[in-house]
């Protein structure tokens, strides 16, 4: 006991707490009849004020009679080793923190044994349970697509041949059905006599970046909207059917019909749901190594190769008796078309695509109108069956309006306007929801700004065709008011065109004069 409490010098340079824990180790030593050998670490505050950590190794000391007589303690400055581990470790799990969050896993591959080992990360990339032993290859070879299997087999036989190095992409297909794109990267290890013992690498995750890679290739060759391609993949391929080969390689330009009708009647969902069916129809009906495009808002191009003209023509005949049985809220998918073969070398493929383009447009010409009448129609009948009292009511104010027009002393042709312009005079309501146009009481202000929308719209409709095109200007204006506040534009008195003045008289005429859901008679 007085050697120990001998030894308080301890207590100028060892924290308190440490300090007893090195007197009781003495004092079981010293206590304990045995050689105990004993050994720790502990920090230490040297006379120059500075932190050290101490290696200590004590060891009991005897006499010839085997009495005790002492200890002797041996202390090792272990401050810089050990400073010099913390940072190893910390470096270690920085590195570890990283390939996780990266997706690196490291692998090794023994030459010899042909066994392989990898890390946790390089596990988890392929969807496997970690196992810190060496492993055959095969199950992991088994998860990489069969496709890239071979190239991974001749990258390593090459970085062991010294012809190339180890850095190839192969895609795997995980056991949980997920598809994943891995990185990998190695290099050849060598004994003492430079023969090569083993591949070490790296396999990185890079999933994200290829799909990333393969959505930017797709946009930038497909066309989003029917996931056909593109005018750019079209023209940039063009050139490789363009080949004695494949002549005669007929080119068929194709024009949807009345998309800006159907767009404006009835909204861009219902346009973008005719050009998905248009390009869904001509897929169907051409032949497997047909080049199908969609170069515009609504035009399509087909490059068929060993087609003639006549071969050509029937594929369209087919297209076409499918477009009768295609319908978008009740209007017939109507597409025109025209096409030109190539037969030679001679012959410019572009003066061959721009032919194809004039005869289209020919028959556009004779498309055209009466398939926007017919569309009209189609929109009245659809109006119509929404909202049982609009048929009523637009006849009634027809009939107002042509003997308004008679009494203002009208010309025989400008009668039969007003009197069209009072029959389609609502046919922009075709955009408005339901539930407004049968609303039972006073509208919202958003639901009233909705409503004020049909004139424009009922304008856009009957400017796009021919035949009523003199009359969207009536429809337009007759929700103006003579004092200036009246839908769309604004204007007063004698701005607004007589014709739809009369349409408005007749109107708000049947509009008081008829049963509404928001008021009485």
């Amino acid at each position: 006991e007085k050697q120990i409490l001998g030894m308080n010098w301890f207590d100028n340079f060892i924290p308190k707490e440490r300090c007893k824990k090195i007197k009781d180790v003495f004092k079981n030593n010293l206590a304990n009849n045995e050689g105990f050998q004993s050994s720790y670490e502990n920090d230490i505050i040297n006379s120059s004020g500075e932190s050290r950590i101490i290696y200590w190794n004590n060891t009991v000391l005897r006499g010839r009679d085997n009495e005790i007589i002492g200890v002797l303690s041996s202390g090792e400055d272990i401050t810089e080793s050990k400073e010099a581990k913390y940072k190893l470790e910390e470096s270690e799990a920085r590195l570890a923190s990283a390939h996780s969050i990266a997706k690196i896993g490291s692998f090794e591959f023994n030459l010899e044994t042909q066994m392989s080992w990898a890390s946790k990360e390089a596990y988890d990339i392929f969807g496997l349970e970690p196992n810190p032993d060496y492993v055959d290859l095969s199950p992991i070879m088994d998860l990489i697509d069969k496709n890239d299997r071979e190239k991974v087999i001749s990258a390593r036989r090459d970085l062991i041949d010294g012809t190339n190095p180890y850095d190839i992409e192969f895609a795997i297909n995980c056991k949980n059905g997920e598809r994943k794109y891995v990185s990998s990267k190695a290099k050849l290890e060598y004994d003492i006599n430079g023969k090569p013992i083993k591949i070490v690498g790296i396999n990185y995750d890079i999933t994200d970046l290829k799909k990333n890679e393969i959505a930017l290739a797709y946009a930038a060759n497909n066309d989003f909207l029917t996931k056909l391609w593109n005018r750019r993949y079209f023209e940039d391929n063009l050139v490789h059917y363009d080949k004695p080969e494949n002549y005669p390689l007929t080119i068929v330009m194709a024009d949807i019909n009345g998309l800006k009708l159907i767009n404006d009647a009835f909204g861009h969902k219902f346009g973008d749901e005719l050009l998905i069916e248009a390009a869904k129809v001509i897929t169907e009906s051409c032949n497997e190594g047909d080049l199908i495009a969609r170069i515009g808002g609504d035009e399509f191009v087909i490059a068929m190769p060993k087609t003639s003209e006549k071969e050509a023509e029937k594929v369209i005949n087919t297209i076409n008796k499918k477009c009768k049985k295609t319908k978008i809220e009740s209007i017939e998918l109507s597409i025109s078309f025209g096409f030109r073969a190539k037969t030679n070398e001679t012959e410019d493929i572009q003066d061959i695509l721009r032919s194809a383009e004039d005869l289209m447009y020919r028959e556009k010409l004779l498309e055209i109108p009466s398939m926007r009448s017919g569309a009209i129609e189609t929109i009245l009948t659809t109006l119509y069956e929404k909202d049982e009292k609009s048929e009523v009511h637009s006849r009634t104010v027809s009939s107002l309006s042509e003997r308004l027009a008679k009494a203002s002393g009208m010309s025989r042709q400008d009668v039969f306007e007003v009197k069209t312009a009072g029959l389609l005079h609502d046919i922009g309501k075709i955009i408005i929801p339901l539930e407004i146009l049968i609303k039972e009481g006073k509208l919202t202000s958003e639901e009233y700004s909705v409503i004020k929308q049909h004139p424009e719209i009922g304008f856009r409709i009957l400017n796009s065709t021919h035949d009523t095109r003199s009359i969207s200007n009536i429809v337009l204006n007759h929700h103006e008011r003579w004092d200036g506040f009246g839908y769309p534009r604004g204007i007063k008195a004698e701005e607004i065109p007589i014709k739809a003045r009369i349409i408005s008289i007749a109107d708000a005429f049947d509009a008081m004069t008829s049963e509404r859901t928001y008021r009485d008679i």
